[in-house]
C-alpha cells in the first residue's frame, strides 16, 4: 500500500504498484508541488528573517518583484505591507559587525530595553598628564542624551626607549613596578558627559602620553 508524505501529502508508490499508478502518482505529485510552490508559494513553510524582520506573510514568502536602498530609519517608517510588496530592501545602514571600529556612529546592536546600540571610537592623540598630585581629564563625548554602556580605549608612554600600551581603568598604581606607573579610568556626569581621567606617579613633572584611542557604546534617550 502506498504511503504519503507528511507536509505536503506526496503519494510514495510501493514498488509492487503497477505502472499506470505510479505514473499517476506521479503527475498528481507534481501537481501538489506546483501549488504550492509555484506563483511566490502557497504551502507551509519556515518563517525567514532578514536583520531579524519577517520577510514572510503569515504561511506565504513574498514574491520577489524589484530591489530598493533604504536607511534603517525610512525601512523603519515603511508600512507593514513592506514584508508582501515584492520588494527586496536593502538597508545602508544596517548594523555592522561588533568588530568593526570606526570614528563614525554605527548601530552595532541592540540593548536589552530594545534600543541601538551605537558605538564610536575617538582618536584622541597625544596629551600630557600634569605632575603628580594632580590629574589630566579628557573629554571624550559630552553628548548628555547619551547613556553609555561600555568604554573602553588605551594609550602609550615610552620609557628609556620602551613603549608600554596601557588600558584605561585597568592599571592601579603598583610601587613594586616601575612600569605600573598610571592611573586611569572613565568618568561619566550628567552635565558634563564622559570624560577620562589620568593621573601619573611617574615624575614631578609633567608626563606624555601618546595614542589616547577611546570607543564607546552607548544607548540614546531620544529613541
Amino acid at each position: 500500500m502506498a504511503t504519503h508524505t507528511t507536509n505536503y501529502n506526496l503519494t510514495k508508490p510501493e514498488a509492487s504498484d503497477p505502472f499506470a499508478d505510479f505514473r499517476a502518482d506521479y503527475n498528481s505529485n507534481l501537481d501538489i508541488i506546483d501549488a504550492n510552490l509555484g506563483g511566490g508559494g502557497g504551502g507551509d513553510v519556515m518563517d525567514v528573517e532578514v536583520n531579524g524582520v519577517s520577510v514572510v506573510d503569515g504561511n506565504k514568502v513574498a514574491k520577489i518583484t524589484s530591489y530598493k536602498e533604504v536607511t534603517q530609519a525610512q525601512y523603519e517608517a515603511l508600512p507593514a505591507s513592506k514584508l508582501t510588496d515584492g520588494i527586496a530592501y536593502f538597508i545602508k545602514d544596517a548594523p555592522n559587525n561588533i568588530f568593526s571600529f570606526s570614528t563614525n556612529e554605527e548601530i552595532v546592536g541592540t540593548w536589552i530595553t530594545g534600543k541601538p546600540i551605537y558605538q564610536k571610537t575617538y582618536n584622541i592623540g597625544n596629551k600630557t598628564i600634569p605632575a603628580q598630585g594632580s590629574s589630566l581629564y579628557v573629554n571624550i563625548d559630552t553628548d548628555t542624551t547619551k547613556e553609555f554602556i561600555n568604554a573602553f580605549g588605551t594609550y602609550k608612554w615610552t620609557n628609556n626607549g620602551v613603549t608600554y600600551t596601557y588600558f584605561i581603568g585597568s592599571t592601579i598604581f603598583n610601587d613594586a613596578n616601575t612600569t605600573d606607573v598610571f592611573k586611569s579610568q572613565f568618568i561619566k556626569t550628567s552635565n558634563v558627559g564622559l570624560r577620562a581621567k589620568f593621573t601619573q606617579k611617574v615624575s614631578s613633572s609633567t608626563v606624555p602620553i601618546t595614542d589616547v584611542v577611546v570607543t564607546l557604546q552607548y544607548t540614546k534617550t531620544t529613541d
